[in-house]
This record gives C-alpha cells, structure tokens and sequence, in this order.
C-alpha cells in the first residue's frame, strides 16, 4: 500500500514546481506540498504502527498457543514423576489394548501395580522419602522394563503398563515377575535403605473391552495379589475371582443397617473366680430376612470396599448405646461394654470428633464403654493422628482396651507411649496353651506384665476347661469365648444376664 503512496505523492509535487507561478503561487504549491508530505509520513507511522501491532499480536498468539500446548500436557501428566496420569493413560492404552482390531491373537494386557506398605514408609519416614520413593518407582519402571509401550502412575502408590500383545499365561507371569524383581532392589534414602515390595494384577485385553473394564478387571486381580499369601501375581480370571462389590452392594448394605439387619450381638466376658459377667463385647451380625444370620468377615470386607466404615461404626454405635440404656434401665447394665473402632474413626479429625460428640451426649454410659482398637490401625495410616485420638477418647471419659495383644511388632512401644485400660490376650496364644511350652512362658509372662501395670488383661478365644484351668492358674481373672458363650442376640444376653452367671456352653 505505502509503494502506490510514494508514487502519488512524487507526481504531485513534482506537477507542482514544474509549473510557472506568479509572485503569489510558488507559496501555495509549497504548502500544499508539505501537507502531502506530513500526510504521507503520518501514513508511513500509521502503517508501521500497525505492523508492529500485527507482528505483537502474531507474537502472543503463538505464545499463547505454546502455553496452551504446554497446559495439555501437564494435564495429561503426573506432577511428581512426570509419567502419563490417569487421563493420559486412558487414551494411549485406549489405542493399544481397545482399538477393535478382529486379531484377537495381537490383543496385550494392562498391568496394575501397587506398592506394598507405602503408607507406613510415608508415615515413618515423611512425605518426602514418601515422594522421593514414587520417583525412583517411576525412574525403574520408564528404564528398566523394555517392551512396555504406556507406563503411567493413576494415582497414590499405584501405576498401571498397557503391554502389547500377543502374550500368553506364561509371558505374562515373566514380565510381572521381571518388574518385581526390578522394584524390589532396596532404594537410598536419607542414609537408609527402603525396602519396595508391590502387588501386581493383571487383566488380558479381550474384544469389546474398554480401558476402563481392564482396569476393573486387573484391580480385582490385584486385590487378590495383596491378600492372598501364594503369589504376588494374580492374572484375571472371571471364573475363579469373585466380582467385587458395587455400588448395588452399597445400597443394600445402607439399606440393612437402616431396617436394623445388621446388629450387635453380645459375648460375654466372664470372672473366672465367680463366673459372674462381667462385661460384653459387641460384635455386628447381619441377620437377613430369611433367617440366615452373616458373621463380620462375610460383609465386612464389602463395607470397607465401598467406604461405608464410618456409616457402619456410627449405625453400631448407636444401636449398642440404645441396648446399654435398655439394659441400665433393668439394671443388668455389666461393668463395661466393649466396641471395636475403625481406623477411619480414629485417622481423621471428622470422626474422632464426632465420637467424642456422641459419647459426651449419654454421660451415664460413658464410665461403662470400652472401645477396642487393634494394633494395625497405628501402621495402616497416620499413626501419630490416631494416638491423639486414642488420648482424647481417654479424656473425655471412655477406656480403651488393646486387641490381640502380643501380636503387633511394636506392642510394647504402645504400650510406653499409650495408656491403655485392658490387653486382650489374642486367641492365637489361647488355643495353643498347654500344648506350646513357648506360649505358656509368653503368656503368664503376658498377664504378670498387665497386673504389674495394673491393666485387665482379658484372654480372649476360651474354649476348652484345660485353657481356663491353665489361665487360672497363671493368675488370669477374665476370659470371653466359646466355651461359656458364642455372640448373643440382645434378647439372649439380657436373659444371661438376669441369671447372674454365665453356664458353661452346651
């Protein structure tokens, strides 16, 4: 545009001087002359000024377009190890393991892997030995393991391969084994070697399956991998891995505790020297409509899955403070009541708050509640938050009783650190008394302990004459099992309890 300007403005002026002027004119032909050169720079400015503007905005455009580039990809990227995240993962394993091809012999595997006993590494050790673990976890698999074509971290202590296939049993078993053995080599931190062991569940790509349903299918692999004790492998199988509970199962199980089937019944713990009760330990049965009543470890695995922990503690607590109310109003209420607490209850402000609430509102019960905690709550999540929990609970009036004692690898650190009111003695010592020279030492040694600290120590798992014989003789004075009274229905245990002692059970 400025070239035609040039042109113009040149053929004017020289028109202009190449003209015979009067006296008056050459004076006019030389303002109009500079007007058309101001005009003309103006116009060069102008135009300039706009490129500029142009090339600036070109410019932020494509910084604008370099940012947003870069945002993509750490929204499809783990912040601390910078592999692949969740999203990432979804896509890229979408095109390897679910792209619908028909040659189901060139189908792969998604691998999940899980990082065993990471909460206590993090805990111990803090968040940075924690993070730090995650990265090397990271670095090993991204380097070592050659022929993984998606390696991503889904979240917390869990990573997930999508492998290309084919791949039969056999291979499938060599290259989780492999990754294994490359995590397990111990990792330096902080002048300490951390020990990695995983869980590895595997689901093979099958036609019509998306990364989602593989990713269902090797975390139910996986979770077998975890809890059982013959391998650190598990490869998917619907015929032989129970599906795992939904959200259908978390509806009925809200549903049960709502019409009251699930319930507390009562064992009772009883004197030896009078056989008189001396207190009950609630424990929740699910008792169905059609009669058949479900012990704990049929559906409490099904709670845990389906994060309904804090919902069933509150439902059995209430239920058991509802019963000891009854029974205080009969005047059959025993010396205590024990309930076992969750570790949800006690790791998080939230609900030890609100326990705290609900036992300050029943003031008459609160001197004859027991609440019961096992020691693999101190390892499973934040330790030092449950201890407050445990010394909030003991000032704001309730005992608290150790369960299994002489299990836990730090018993004896609890109890310097904690004060407990009552050691359960775990029926793994019990059912070997008299038969084990080793658990008759331990255990005498257990109950001398409890008495010189001035605890109850209360032997749990009582079934036969010759262990109560025994555990009266080492001096124990409280026992609760079989031998006197499975759990009993709230009816059966305020008939137990008007008796005024308990009988030897049929």
């Amino acid at each position: 545009m400025l070239l035609p300007s040039y042109v113009i403005v040149a053929v004017i002026i020289s028109d202009l001087f190449s003209r015979s002027f009067t006296p008056s004119e050459p004076i006019d032909a030389i303002a109009v002359a500079g007007l058309l050169l101001v005009y003309f720079a103006n116009s060069v400015q102008t135009t300039q000024n706009h490129k500029d503007s142009l090339s600036a905005y070109e410019n932020m455009r494509e910084l604008a377009n370099r940012r947003l580039v870069e945002l993509e990809d750490l929204s499809l990227r783990d912040t601390l190890t910078g592999l692949p995240n969740r999203r990432a993962f979804d896509d890229l394993a979408g095109e390897i393991l679910c792209s619908g091809r028909n040659d189901k012999a060139a189908l792969g595997a998604l691998l999940l892997i899980n990082i065993n006993g990471f909460k206590p590494i993090n805990d111990s050790y803090g968040h940075a030995a924690g993070d730090a673990l995650l990265k090397e976890i990271a670095r090993r698999l991204s380097s070592d393991i050659i022929g993984a074509d998606v390696i991503a971290r889904l979240g917390g202590d869990e990573f997930a391969i999508a492998w290309p296939g084919p791949l039969n049993t056999s291979e499938l078993h060599r290259i989780a084994e492999s990754i294994l053995d490359h995590l397990h080599q111990p990792m330096r931190y902080s002048h300490r070697k951390l020990q990695i062991t995983a869980s590895i569940g595997i689901a093979p790509a099958h036609m019509g399956a998306s990364v989602g349903q593989l990713l269902n299918e090797a975390d139910q692999a996986m979770y077998h991998a975890k809890n059982g004790l013959e391998s650190r492998v598990v490869i998917y199988d619907r015929r032989s891995i129970p599906k795992r509970s939904n959200l259908n199962d978390r509806a009925r199980l809200l549903a049960a505790m709502q019409q009251g089937e699930i319930c507390p019944f009562y064992q009772p713990q009883v004197d030896i020297a009078t056989n008189r009760i001396v207190g009950l330990e609630a424990l929740a049965r699910w008792v169905q409509p059609n009669g058949e009543m479900r012990t704990p470890g049929s559906f409490i695995p099904a709670i845990n899955e389906v994060n309904l922990q804090a919902e069933f503690q509150d439902h059995i607590l209430h239920a058991v403070l509802k019963d000891m109310t009854a029974l205080q109003k009969m005047q059959l209420l025993p010396d205590q009541v024990s309930i076992n607490l969750s570790e949800v209850t006690l790791a998080t402000t939230t609900g030890r708050d609100a326990l705290i609430e609900v036992v300050a509102q029943h003031p008459n019960l609160r001197g004859h509640l027991m609440f019961e905690v096992t020691e693999d709550i101190f390892i499973a999540r934040a330790g030092q938050t449950i201890k407050d929990s445990i010394s909030m609970l003991r000032l704001a009036g309730v005992r608290i009783s150790l369960d299994d004692f002489g299990t836990g690898f730090a018993t004896f650190q609890h109890l310097q650190e904690l004060e407990f009111d009552e050691l359960k003695l775990d029926t793994g010592f019990v059912s070997k008394l008299g038969t084990d020279r080793a658990t008759d030492v331990l255990v005498k040694s257990f109950l001398d302990m409890g008495r010189g600290l001035d605890v109850c120590i209360v032997a749990e798992g009582v079934e036969t004459k010759a262990q109560l014989d025994l555990l009266r003789d080492m001096g124990c004075e409280t026992v609760q099992g079989y031998f006197f009274s499975p759990a009993q229905s709230y009816d059966n245990i305020c008939a137990m309890l008007q008796s005024g002692a308990a009988t030897v059970a049929a």
